[in-house]
């Protein structure tokens, strides 16, 4: 089965309806229930009805529907000018079915033209005026965020400007709210350095407020290494120390984001200072968090002939090895006692050499009286 479109095969995860013809199929991107091939000339409102289960309306009716609902969003614009704001849910595979059913909603309009249509993201990719889509359309930014989710990436896609949609939602788009307007529409500070044009920093400044705080708790931003180049932090008034509080680390960073700095004067209008450099951690110096240790304060007991090993107490989770205890050399009142050596008296008369000498004859039992002397005489040549 082939697209009448394109003449692709239509594959199995791909969304696709019957065209108008109810001969041949066409894939959903084509956003169409028309058939290309010469003589399949069904009316297209009826068509699109019965392809999508739906009762048929012709465009007259169309068109009555789309007015009357006009006429209830202007009604209702400044009463829910206080509502508040739902922060962005779309994810990708929520964006993927909710553009499956915006196509299907466009199919059911094929007979009215994207400018006349009910969907503002058909609006939007026809490019009508966004005063357009407020005062005739009824669609403010209440309505378009809350209801429709609509986000800063679908205005930018299409082409719009920050200072479009100032203007056309001044309701909110203002010093008080818009920043916080921003915020729920999904806008980041990525937005920022990937479409200048667009983001126009200048008019979120005078308009609505921005300042370098706001770029932080409105727009998220923090600091990644290549993500802004140092003219660009200049455009929106951040500093050096006000990168550092926002992750700016290690020297390594900072000599990658010094090297997109233009002059000197770059530098000086940055705040660089001596002292804020260094601040910065040397790459190459290895960093150890802190680890609290508590060792125990009672001394151990210590056997003579066996090693002993000390366990601290250390916190939970940041346990450090701790070498087993070397026990000191046992103190002098364990050291076993020398072998006694025995000396000998020679009287002065007989002239002998007082030599000290050990005995190696049984020892005497000491009975309390006067030890015995042995002498030993000279030996006669």
């Amino acid at each position: 089965m082939s697209c009448a479109f394109c003449d692709r095969k239509i594959g199995d995860n791909e969304v696709y309806f019957d065209l108008n013809c109810r001969r041949h199929f066409g894939h959903a991107t084509h956003q169409t229930l028309a058939c290309p091939v010469s003589g399949c000339g069904v009316a297209i409102g009826e068509a699109a009805a019965v392809s999508l289960g739906k009762p048929v309306k012709t465009g007259l009716q169309i068109a009555a529907t789309e007015l009357e609902a006009r006429e209830r969003r202007k009604a209702n614009n400044v009463a829910r000018r206080s509502e508040p704001l739902k922060p962005p849910q779309r994810s990708a595979i929520g964006g993927f079915f909710s553009e499956v059913l915006r196509i299907a909603g466009r199919v059911t309009e094929a007979s009215v033209p994207d400018e006349e249509s009910g969907d503002p993201y058909a609006l939007l990719r026809a490019k009508v005026p966004l005063d357009t889509m407020v005062a005739k359309h009824g669609f403010d930014i209440t309505e378009l965020i809350n209801d429709h989710g609509v986000t800063i990436a679908d205005f930018f896609e299409n082409g719009y400007t920050m200072d479009n949609m100032c203007s056309a939602f001044g309701s909110r788009m203002n010093r008080q709210e818009g920043m916080d307007v921003l915020y729920f529409l999904g806008m980041t500070d990525e937005f920022i350095t990937k479409l200048p044009q667009l983001s126009q920093v200048e008019v979120m400044r005078s308009r609505l407020g921005f300042s370098p705080d706001s770029l932080s708790e409105k727009l998220g931003y923090r600091f990644e290494p290549g993500a802004w180049t140092m003219p660009q932090m200049i455009e929106v008034g951040l500093t050096m120390s006000a990168v550092m509080r926002h992750g700016l680390r290690t020297q390594a960073e900072w000599h990658a984001l010094k090297a997109t700095a233009r002059t000197n004067e770059d530098l000086r209008r940055f705040g660089v200072t001596p002292s804020l450099e260094a601040q910065l951690i040397n790459d190459h110096t290895p960093v150890f968090a802190p680890v609290a240790v508590s060792r125990a304060t009672t001394t151990p007991t210590i056997a003579p002939t066996a090693a002993s090993t000390v366990t601290p107490s250390v916190s939970a989770g940041n346990r450090v090895p701790i070498a087993p205890f070397q026990p000191l050399p046992p103190p002098a009142s364990y050291a076993k006692p020398k072998k006694a050596e025995v000396v000998t008296f020679v009287p002065p008369s007989a002239g002998p050499v007082l030599r000290p000498a050990v005995s190696s004859g049984p020892r005497l039992v000491d009975r309390g009286g006067e030890r015995p002397v042995v002498l030993v005489l000279p030996t006669r040549k």
